[in-house]
């Protein structure tokens, strides 16, 4: 070795110190990203440049949300393509830290960072989704190039490179079989991604303590405080999950299928209208399932108005049939999620688009108001959903209920618009909301409507709720909840 060759061979300090930097101000964005946030909440208006980002746009991602997304991959890429003394094996791995920590930062239920930027529950389960692929595939990435640097005899003789292999394989684990599990069996098998996040954790540490750099250092610390938080308040909703005692139960099978009534008294849980719970029955599944709360009326504290379609419907369904209630043990999670009051532009009512059993926000939403009809169109399959819902609901003179698809004028949702449209603007209302909460191909229809007609002049904001929380490429097929969302390949359970 010359002086020259050495040169040729080390990476040159300035690619370095721009990765390093890099991080920096990657980590730094963290805390920005979320003061802009509460401050674009606060100052927003319907028709401000700050909202518009915030619509749902392609796949119900806004462009604020896709925007935070491709800055963070070229983020993650640029510091992946810096070399060190050690060619690329440091670099992928820092871009592997920083993508873990944003992937778990996504993933709490309460007092998350999505709290913070005002975003839902729902936007921000696919932002965990794929920065959980990100981290992955850079965890790949690393894996591959350690084995290519070191050799496997020394990657197995060294313990936190064999904690940090184990890492990967159990966050592949627990994540890539989403497509091929029912909702039960992958909430339990996605358990193993937080247990292979254990060990990168003390691969983490023992990096930072080896190298005694400032980056490393913080990347470790930043993964642990995450971790710690999503602990914490993962065990704070078990902790504070509230025992519920069914008041009045009825399950009603019918041709296209079966519907649960659960009334419930749950004595210290306090709900917002448009929030939801995670319904445990320990006797029935191992795992909490999510449902629209409704609020209830006489001796009941809350309603859930469920359709059976996956396996732990179908066993509660059952139970409630041979009765004993008062031997099943249940508990309330939560309640989670920002109060969902679509407030629509200058004043006039909020209007509904529902399929099936995804009416429950809108129930949820019209028993939190005082006074007013509500303005609904609403496509459902289900006689006794829709007498128990009609109990519940006032609707005005311009709504349109088509049972099992079939109505008298037999309205598409596109005319039915364009009526109410026309009845907003003689009244002077030109702006609105309009509240979608049903299969993908409905809310389809409703932005195409209001793409391709005038509506007599009215602009409206389109509010939809999907829970859609997966990509196409890993969305299980068999989910049980009460929002209603299209199956595909499955014509016999067309909602879920």
């Amino acid at each position: 070795g010359s002086e020259e060759t050495k040169q040729q061979r080390d990476p040159p300090v300035v690619a370095v110190v721009l990765m390093d930097w890099l991080i920096y101000v990657a980590f730094a964005c963290v805390p920005l990203v979320a003061l802009l946030g509460i401050l674009g909440s606060l100052w927003s208006s319907e028709r401000c440049l700050v909202s518009k980002c915030l619509v749902a746009r392609v796949e119900n991602w806004s462009l604020a949300s896709l925007a935070g997304m491709l800055a963070t991959l070229v983020m993650v890429l640029l510091i992946s393509i810096f070399a060190t003394e050690t060619g690329y094996v440091n670099s992928t791995g820092h871009a592997c830290g920083m993508a873990m920590f944003l992937t778990l930062l996504f993933a709490f239920y309460k007092f998350g960072f999505h709290d913070l930027v005002q975003m839902s529950r729902e936007a921000a389960w696919r932002i965990h989704v794929t920065l959980g692929l990100m981290t992955l595939v850079m965890g790949l990435a690393h894996s591959v190039l350690v084995f290519q640097k070191l050799g496997a005899e020394v990657v197995f003789g060294h313990v936190p490179s064999v904690f940090g292999l184990v890492s990967l394989l159990l966050m592949l684990l627990g994540s890539l079989p989403a497509k091929f599990l029912i909702y039960d069996h992958f909430k339990v098998l996605h358990f193993l991604s937080l247990i292979g996040l254990l060990f990168t954790i003390y691969h983490m540490i023992e990096a930072a303590v080896r190298h005694q750099n400032l980056l490393t250092i913080l990347t470790a610390v930043v993964n642990c405080a995450v971790l710690l938080a999503y602990v914490g308040q993962r065990s704070y909703v078990w902790a504070f999950a509230r025992k519920a005692v069914i008041r009045k139960s009825e399950v009603v099978a019918e041709k296209d299928g079966e519907h649960i009534f659960l009334y419930l008294s749950v004595p210290g849980f306090n709900f917002k209208v448009g929030q939801w719970t995670r319904l445990w029955i320990p006797s029935l599944s191992s795992v909490a399932h999510p449902f629209t709360l409704i609020p209830a009326e006489d001796d009941a504290d809350v309603a859930l108005f469920i359709k059976v379609t996956g396996a732990f419907t179908q066993s509660l369904a059952a139970r409630l049939r041979e009765g004993h209630l008062e031997r099943l043990q249940i508990s309330l999670q939560g309640p989670f999620g920002r109060p969902r009051s679509p407030r629509s532009v200058e004043g006039p009512p909020v209007v509904y688009v529902c399929g099936g059993v995804g009416i429950t926000p809108c129930l949820a939403e019209s028993k939190g108001r005082s006074k007013g009809r509500v303005r609904l169109y609403w496509a459902v399959r289900s006689e006794a959903l829709l007498r128990r819902v009609m109990e519940s609901l006032e609707l005005d003179e311009l709504s349109c209920v088509k049972l099992r698809g079939r109505q008298e004028a037999d309205e598409s949702i596109t005319a039915w618009m364009e009526k109410v449209a026309e009845q907003q603007a003689s009244e002077g209302q030109w702006n609105g909301t309009i509240f979608v909460c049903g299969p993908k191909s409905m809310s389809d229809e409703v932005r195409k409507a209001v793409k391709a007609s005038k509506m007599s002049g009215v602009k409206w904001h389109v509010h939809t709720e999907e829970f859609r929380f997966l990509p196409k490429l890993c969305r299980p097929d068999r989910v049980d909840g009460t929002i209603p969302t299209k199956v595909e390949g499955n014509p016999s359970r067309q909602e879920v």
